[in-house]
């Protein structure tokens, strides 16, 4: 129902046009279940963060942050993904503290072209 709200009913975009349409790929990400992470602390955690594997969700009382693991493409070191996760979390880059909640997941792709 999202995905056919978010490609029909969404008023605040325009339909899209039928030369549009030809160029459409459509891509569905189904996530596996949450696995929590233990650490002892942040260094703790990026090393036991699996690069271009785990989407990670980053729990900071209230507010959460998630990235997928195509999110990796955009960073070199797995701190430089954390950072950018706290930040899509709402907290300072800076920030630690060991009751963050840490989970990963894997996804599995499917790609198809629309047309």
């Amino acid at each position: 129902q999202n995905v056919y709200d978010a490609a029909i009913e969404d008023k605040n975009h325009a339909p899209i046009s039928a030369q549009e349409y030809a160029n459409i790929k459509v891509e569905i990400n189904l996530l596996t279940g949450f696995e929590r992470i233990d650490y002892q602390n942040e260094a703790d955690l990026l090393k036991k963060l699996q690069p271009q594997k785990d989407g990670v969700v980053l729990r900071d009382g209230n507010r959460q942050g998630v990235f997928l693991p195509s999110e990796w493409k955009k960073y070199t070191t797995s701190e430089e993904f954390l950072h950018n996760l706290k930040i899509a979390t709402g907290i300072s880059p800076a920030y630690w503290s060991n009751r963050i909640k840490v989970y990963r997941f894997r996804v599995v792709e499917i790609k198809e072209n629309a047309v």
